[in-house]
């Protein structure tokens, strides 16, 4: 009598989240579909508090939480203050410009802000690319500053922040690295 071999079949049931029709590359937002859609949404009640945060959690806002943020306020600006100076001193201005940043900074981004542990100020890659431009001038920090503003203010109120998608990875990757080497 002959031993037969006992045989097994197994079958195998894979899943990948790669797409075989795919070809790989970066897919763009189309910005035709963005802007229909949302163009109706810039001026509901909800997009207002949206853009002013202080309109949401000021009437909420308990007198005994202000001992605690005073202290905390205080303790920020006690080294956000000279470390704006230094960073006015190290893009080639006066101290005071540095001071003023600083405290306007911190003064709009309490209206405009959404996050509560987050500081906002000049920084070491801000103020070594803005020595260039105010060797000649101080004045010219002024107007560099005022038209960011002004573009900064252009692109939120279109909504157009979704155009940051458009920048590549490989881009936004060379740029901080490039940034980070700049301060080092």
């Amino acid at each position: 009598m002959r031993d037969e071999i006992p045989t097994i079949t197994l079958q195998l049931n894979y899943f990948t989240l790669l797409d075989p029709e795919d070809d790989h590359r970066e897919k763009l937002p189309d910005i035709k579909q963005f802007i229909k859609k949302n163009i109706r949404k810039t001026c509901t009640k909800e997009t207002i508090i949206n853009r002013f945060p202080i309109l949401k959690w000021l009437p909420r806002y308990q007198l005994n939480y202000l001992y605690n943020d005073t202290i905390a306020g205080v303790s920020v600006a006690l080294t956000a203050i000279p470390q704006g100076i230094a960073y006015a001193v190290v893009a080639g201005l006066d101290p005071q410009y540095g001071l003023y940043s600083e405290f306007m900074a911190c003064s709009l981004y309490c209206i405009f802000g959404t996050c509560k542990e987050l500081t906002i100020g000049p920084t070491a890659i801000m103020a070594l690319m803005i020595h260039k431009f105010v060797a000649d001038s101080q004045d010219f920090a002024v107007i560099i500053a005022f038209i960011s503003g002004i573009v900064i203010l252009f692109l939120g109120t279109l909504n157009l922040g979704f155009l940051v998608q458009f920048i590549s990875l490989p881009v936004t990757a060379g740029f901080t690295t490039a940034a980070a080497m700049t301060i080092v």
